[in-house]
């Protein structure tokens, strides 16, 4: 008896596909060993034995089969088949042990499965550091007026406006940063609109001054930049400088990641190191974190639409998408075999659906699986 429950355990974990080599060993001498075993094995394998254990589970009839199994051991022992018994009773064992185990799995898992967090995806929300080193908490309901030096802000929920201003005497610098998750629009003193993603900062004047018009940014923002052509407007990442009139671009300079410069409208000159390339609507700019330089023809709209209400990846890696999906849900993926981040992905994916419904899409269009537990999740190859 002993030993058929111990069969019924082995037969379960190589349903599941994790047996160890003594267990595997086990399994491989009771398939020889006993008739009929082979085709009990294969029939527990099959995808709908579990359902159809399941159902013989919930509509036997106790009485009824305690009657059948007291006659049929009558039978058997008038005709004292007892080594053929001895067979018969051990299949029913492990027929029994199997039925047991998988009850008492799916009981376990109806009692343990842990309430998967529904993660919602993120929002207008980001932090306004002053002068003078206040913060103040910027989000869509939030509504107020400030004035910093000689320039007033208007906090208008999801966008924060400096009005026009005259060049101060002394630059006066503010500081917008968006969490994981956050996202805030900006429009600057002579009229640049900036949209600032999740977990980004961008650093400017408050009133520009001098002959050129410089922000800092880390992290990725869209520019609409007002034309000046007497004040060149200049982005600085630390690994890139971007310079412009007048232009629309996307610029992505998260730190240990690829930073690149994607025009979609105008001309810009991208510095990188000694190097400076120009380029013109449609051209990306790569520069990779060993600092090599590359350009490409792109669909801008795949890098840009991010401001708008979806995602689209054209022959992203695993890697990037994963990356862009953390930031803007507040997640952590786990990818357990390093090769799948290399994996492509092509596609477009809802930005303001929450984290669930996007993985379930990624899942229908490529062979991994994604298992969340809190806010991490484990990505795995499709088994």
């Amino acid at each position: 008896m002993k030993h058929s429950f111990q069969i019924a355990r082995i037969i379960y974990k190589a349903k599941l596909g994790g047996l160890s080599d003594e267990e595997r060993e086990v399994l491989e001498k009771w398939l020889e060993t006993g008739e009929g075993h082979r085709r009990l094995f294969e029939e527990a394998c099959r995808e709908d034995y579990l359902e159809e254990r399941r159902k013989v589970h919930h509509e036997f009839d106790v009485d009824r089969g305690y009657r059948r199994f007291r006659a049929a051991v009558r039978i058997l022992e008038r005709r004292r088949r007892i080594v053929r018994w001895g067979a018969v009773a051990a299949v029913v064992c492990v027929v029994a042990g199997l039925s047991l185990i998988f009850m008492y799995r799916e009981r376990t898992a109806e009692v343990a499965m842990p309430v998967v967090e529904t993660i919602m995806p993120g929002k207008s929300v980001a932090t306004l550091t002053l002068a003078d080193g206040r913060q103040i908490v910027l989000g869509d309901t939030v509504y107020t007026k400030l004035q910093e030096s000689a320039t007033e802000i208007r906090i208008e929920g999801d966008r924060l406006d400096y009005a026009e201003s005259d060049a101060p005497a002394e630059v006066v610098y503010n500081t917008v940063s968006t969490p994981r998750g956050g996202e805030f629009q900006i429009a600057l003193g002579d009229g640049t609109r900036v949209w600032l993603n999740a977990q980004s900062e961008l650093r400017y004047p408050v009133a520009f001054a001098g002959g050129t018009r410089e922000v800092m940014l880390t992290g990725e923002a869209y520019f609409e930049v007002a034309r000046d052509t007497a004040h060149p407007f200049v982005v600085r990442t630390g690994a890139l400088d971007v310079k412009v009139l007048g232009t629309s671009f996307n610029v992505r300079a998260y730190p240990e990641e690829q930073s690149q410069t994607t025009l979609v409208a105008g001309s810009v000159a991208v510095a990188a190191g000694s190097e400076e390339r120009g380029l013109v609507p449609g051209e990306q700019l790569q520069r990779d974190v060993d600092g090599g330089i590359s350009v490409r023809k792109v669909d801008t709209e795949a890098y840009v639409v991010w401001r708008h209400q979806r995602f689209v990846f054209d022959d992203d890696v695993l890697e990037d998408v994963l990356a862009k999906l953390a930031r803007w849900y507040d997640v952590d993926f786990f990818v357990q075999h390093s090769s799948l981040e290399a994996l492509r992905f092509t596609g477009n994916l809802p930005k303001y659906a929450d984290l669930g419904e996007v993985l379930r899409k990624l899942e229908q269009t490529t062979y991994i699986t994604f298992t969340q537990n809190g806010r991490t999740v484990v990505v795995s190859e499709e088994r």
